[in-house]
């Protein structure tokens, strides 16, 4: 019996066989018919095209808005507490990876007055707005009130948490 890093040798063969038969095939029929991969001509594209701001937000709106994003690599936040900023596609986003393991996506924004609540990468134990020092554990919940009395009404610590970014 074949041990099973020949069996996976061979498969990836076979695969890359058949990838090297449909770039013969291709190659055949380009030969065959005077033509290439290539455009007919040089396409060109107007620098607008790369500074317009409805195009921008069009962009963000259709492009980032709905699709997935690369955000970072899991080894920028590798161990818990790990924390990072992406700032790259419209709102700021914090991605946070919590005391059990796992990684959330939270806007960078305190629930009271909107300030960015994370400005360096880095480990830490809770995310603090520097407006009135509220803050939050790396699960997005309202974790510490300093002067909740000042703030009666405004805000539950056990409903307030951070808005969650898929």
């Amino acid at each position: 019996m074949q041990d099973r890093s020949q069996s996976i040798a061979r498969a990836v063969t076979l695969d890359e066989r058949d990838v090297v038969r449909d770039i013969e095939r291709r190659l055949v029929a380009h030969i065959a018919a005077g033509t290439t991969d290539c455009g007919r001509d040089a396409m060109h594209i107007l620098g607008s095209e790369y500074t317009d701001p409805a195009r921008l937000e069009a962009e963000r709106r259709e492009v980032f808005g709905k699709l997935p994003l690369v955000a970072g690599f899991s080894r920028e936040i590798a161990n818990p507490g790990d924390v990072m900023t992406f700032d790259a596609a419209g709102p700021a986003i914090v991605v946070a990876r919590g005391r059990d393991g796992k990684v959330r996506a939270f806007l960078n924004m305190c629930m009271h007055r909107g300030a960015r609540i994370v400005d360096t990468c880095g480990p830490r134990k809770l995310m603090t707005c520097p407006f009135h020092g509220w803050s939050y554990d790396l699960e997005g919940r309202l974790s510490a009130l300093p002067a909740a009395e000042a703030f009666e009404g405004a805000a539950d610590r056990k409903s307030t948490r951070l808005v969650p970014v898929p």
